[in-house]
């Protein structure tokens, strides 16, 4: 379980299917966004630093963005902070977002989906809402992780990953609470930063 939380959590701290997807006619469902980012996801070598590996990174990367929906991520998290940023303010914290996503969350996650097999559960739709639970088999047992989705002008997107019952967005937004004791919008996004630069 441990395992499930590093790599899961661990795209923002201050203190399987195969399945081919090109060009697509009709907009993906949850179950099919889902297994498009694992499988791109574990197609990837972080440990080769060639130039054209790279460019296959950033590639895959770029294809990958829009699975997070970090606008809604940030509506949940900040509420009204979120409501009373400007429209650059909330621009750039998913911009910075989606950067410590492929910095720090996806070579772990690609590690992780390489060695653990998901199984995935027939996802649960209502209305503008999905939920897809996932069954992993570590280690130390089999652990559930539940994707929810939510849809906009057709495309299905993710908002919060519930680990034993525990929100990451819950997490988020107390993590946001904690620095807006002593920052505003744009320190958060200062610290955002900072962590994104750091070596």
């Amino acid at each position: 379980m441990k395992k499930i939380i590093a790599f899961l959590i661990g795209v923002f701290m201050f203190s399987q299917i195969n399945v081919v997807l090109g060009a697509q006619s009709k907009p993906l469902s949850p179950t099919q966004e889902l297994q498009f980012f694992i499988t791109n996801l574990k197609s990837l070598d972080y440990t080769d630093t060639s130039a054209k590996n790279l460019r296959n990174i950033k590639s895959t990367e770029k294809d990958l963005r829009g699975f997070f929906d970090l606008n809604k991520l940030g509506r949940i998290t900040m509420k009204s902070r979120w409501e009373n940023a400007t429209d650059t303010q909330q621009k750039k914290f998913v911009f910075t977002m989606q950067r410590l996503l492929e910095k720090i969350a996806y070579p772990s996650s690609s590690d992780f989906f390489k060695k653990y097999k998901p199984v995935l559960l027939p996802a649960e739709i209502e209305g503008n809402k999905a939920e897809i639970r996932v069954t992993i088999n570590v280690d130390d047992g089999a652990e559930t992780v539940v994707f929810k989705f939510s849809k906009k002008q057709a495309k299905w997107a993710v908002y919060d990953v519930v680990i034993d019952d525990e929100s990451l967005a819950d997490d988020f937004g107390m993590q946001f609470n904690k620095i807006f004791q002593k920052k505003d919008f744009n320190g958060l996004l200062e610290l955002m930063g900072a962590k994104l630069n750091e070596k």
